[in-house]
């Protein structure tokens, strides 16, 4: 039989959702938002531009989900996972140790090579705690019908976010979505999309159209909640948990996990670009950079007229994503000569062993 091809929705949906990401970090960190005049027409474009980007780590859990729930975990994964950030935390903490206080010195440098339990990147905390879940997580969602599998993405969609939406209180705690649980929740419905096949069933263009409605009305929920003074919690639906960004995040998601790749050129693109996304975020978000390099970096743009902020906001997030892409494929390059991956699959190909003799 011939080999599937593989399916490259998704592996471009890391690509955009990485794009998206930068784009949140250029506004936010980049001090375009903070300086944008309020009700101004370049603070309304930054908003949107914003209310559309902030699914794009939903979607990145979504896809944990999709791609993990018939998947044998691999432990040896998640270590070279730990390697990596340790390397870019290491490096960067080299490359401003002139801007590290005496003092702190010894602590900020443990600090590097323990990412997960000093949180230098909220996202890979999360995920590290998640990774070790996930076998449950497949056994539970392998053993239901699909009828229970959409009962329950059903009930995580209306008690985890709907409510807490309209009542603006999260009773239900995941901080907003910066958890372990919300990535957690969003691992299984992504492979809640994947039993089910409800990818396959949906239409293409109904989807797109949904996620760019739903960024557009989180939008304009902020706007006329300003503007008419409305007793709401701020940025209510512009939020990883809101009805709203999660309806539109899904929906993208939706759309991408239908969407094939047929062209050479396209599946060229895909295929060169795709391994890299995480090291796009590692890099460009790591804590040193985060406040030495982005932090105010394009708040000029705020005062240019709209079309020109909004093509410098392209072009700026496109040359972060690119050079850190060029950055991560070193990076990859100096592990596959270290064998850092080979030496981590045979350890637990060895441990796996034992372990069957002794059973």
């Amino acid at each position: 039989m011939p080999k599937k091809e593989r399916k490259l929705g998704i592996d471009l949906l890391r690509i955009v959702s990485m794009l998206m990401i930068v784009t949140l970090h250029v506004l936010l960190q980049g001090g375009i938002l903070n300086n944008a005049p309020a009700g101004s027409h370049q603070y309304c474009a930054a908003w949107i531009l914003e209310a559309a980007c902030m699914g794009a780590v939903n979607c990145y859990a979504l896809i944990s989900g999709y791609v993990g729930v018939n998947s044998k975990t691999k432990y040896h994964k998640v270590a070279v996972l730990w390697i990596e950030v340790a390397f870019y935390c290491v490096v960067c903490a080299a490359i401003f140790a002139g801007t590290i206080p005496q003092k702190d010195k010894f602590i900020t440098w443990f600090n590097q090579f323990f990412p997960v339990y000093t949180r230098q990147y909220w996202y890979f905390t999360a995920y590290f705690v998640m990774f070790f879940f996930t076998p449950y997580f497949n056994a539970m969602l392998n053993s239901l019908t699909k009828k229970q599998l959409k009962g329950l993405g059903w009930a995580i969609f209306i008690f985890f976010s709907l409510l807490q939406t309209v009542w603006q209180n999260e009773v239900l705690v995941t901080k907003g979505g910066y958890s372990f649980i919300w990535l957690s929740l969003l691992y299984i419905l992504g492979g809640i999309v994947k039993k089910t096949g409800l990818d396959k069933s949906v239409n293409s263009f109904a989807m797109l159209l949904s996620f760019l409605a739903l960024s557009l009305i989180s939008a304009e929920y902020k706007f006329l909640a300003e503007t008419y003074h409305w007793p709401v919690v701020k940025d209510n639906l512009i939020t990883y948990i809101s009805a709203t960004v999660f309806g539109a995040s899904f929906c993208l998601f939706l759309f991408f996990a239908k969407l094939d790749v047929k062209t050479k050129a396209g599946k060229a693109f895909v295929k060169l670009l795709s391994p890299y996304t995480f090291g796009v975020y590692l890099i460009h978000t790591n804590p040193f950079v985060w406040k030495y390099v982005l932090k105010d970096l394009f708040k000029d743009y705020a005062d240019m007229r709209v079309s020109k902020m909004l093509g410098m906001i392209a072009l700026s997030v496109l040359s972060i994503y690119l050079v850190c892409t060029a950055l991560e494929a070193l990076r990859v390059l100096l592990f596959r000569l270290l064998h850092i991956e080979p030496a981590f699959a045979a350890i637990e190909n060895k441990i796996r062993a034992k372990k069957q003799k002794k059973s």
